[in-house]
């Protein structure tokens, strides 16, 4: 790869909104494969969106094998979709967004995608980064390039189904009671007794079994052991999120105690999972985060249980609406999984 090449085409391709990804990928298929003043002439012809034709020159002057048409097909391809999915205008210079590694490692594994729905998720990972650099750390690019389909597929379901603990960590409820042999007949009634541990009963209703555990493990996107958080519930509430909804705890004033400590207990999703949550194009389920706060209220009869919708992320935090417990409201109440 010729870094000084790539650089000059870059600070010389004047960009508009709306061409800042497909610019850059075109100056990375000019680098890559093309020398000298060569590489500026047919990158000019790519600004002005000739791309076909500079494809062309390369196979004809065997610059290019039948192998690379195929990758600067991909990498144009996904960045074409990138600028789909970027809404954003921003007329910042594109030398200010980009640190040339990062982009060099993106494009060297995106030419291998083929897939139009890996080139989707893809595309969605470059405009992020456009967007805000840094997003992205090489560890999640080379643990994502090494994700094959049914993983991708497990994770975007379990993705919907986090929860995040009052210490901000990412977790997959879980237990050892509810890690039982894959079934695809397995009910909720099958699975569990009355004696059963909320998180064991949510991943029995969710189908989050052993089998979407050792994909997601596999894959670096879970940790390898359960784990147990464990915090103090006292007066003042306390919140379980999931992105779309937070279910805040305390103490009844008439219970009798003073605090409580409370545990949940699952898989810590990994650093590189945390990055790649932002791709998955499905929002969060609403029915997990209530079923999980109505077994909280069934089990735990001292504590004051309610869930709110979020509005917006604020500045520091996401901003979520206190007037309406949905929890308790008739509108919400068939939203569920959970068989009495």
């Amino acid at each position: 790869m010729q870094y000084d090449l790539l650089e000059i085409l870059l600070k010389n391709a004047q960009p508009i909104a709306g061409y800042t990804i497909q610019t850059l990928a075109s100056a990375f298929i000019s680098a890559l494969f093309l020398k000298g003043n060569t590489a500026r002439t047919e990158f000019e012809k790519i600004k002005v969106k000739k791309t076909e034709e500079v494809i062309d020159f390369l196979m004809k002057s065997e610059q290019l094998s039948l192998i690379d048409l195929v990758k600067c097909k991909n990498i144009l391809a996904i960045a074409q979709k990138a600028e789909q999915f970027n809404t954003k205008c921003d007329n910042k210079k594109i030398e200010e967004k980009i640190n040339f590694d990062w982009f060099v490692r993106f494009f060297e594994s995106a030419g291998s995608i083929s897939d139009q729905d890996m080139q989707n998720l893809w595309a969605r990972i470059l405009n992020e980064e456009i967007q805000k650099a840094g997003k992205f750390s090489f560890r999640t690019l080379d643990v994502f390039f090494k994700m094959d389909k049914d993983e991708i597929l497990a994770f975007q379901y379990c993705a919907k189904n986090k929860l995040i603990s009052p210490y901000g960590e990412y977790f997959l409820l879980n237990s050892d009671e509810a890690l039982v042999p894959d079934d695809d007949n397995m009910r909720y009634d099958l699975a569990i007794t009355e004696e059963s541990d909320i998180s064991s009963i949510m991943a029995a209703t969710y189908n989050i079994n052993s089998n979407v555990i050792r994909l997601l493990e596999g894959a670096e996107l879970l940790s390898t052991m359960l784990t147990t958080s464990d915090f103090i519930i006292n007066e003042k509430p306390i919140s379980i999120y999931n992105g779309i909804a937070t279910i805040l705890l305390n103490l009844k004033s008439d219970c009798g105690f003073t605090d409580f400590r409370f545990e949940l207990t699952g898989f810590r999703f990994s650093y590189s999972a945390i990055e790649l949550f932002s791709i998955v194009n499905e929002p969060e389920s609403l029915s997990f985060i209530l079923d999980y706060a109505r077994l909280i209220e069934r089990q735990y009869p001292f504590l004051d249980v309610r869930v709110y919708k979020k509005i917006k992320d604020g500045d520091i935090d996401y901003i979520y609406d206190d007037t309406l417990d949905i929890l308790h409201n008739d509108k919400y109440t068939n939203l569920t999984k959970i068989t009495d």
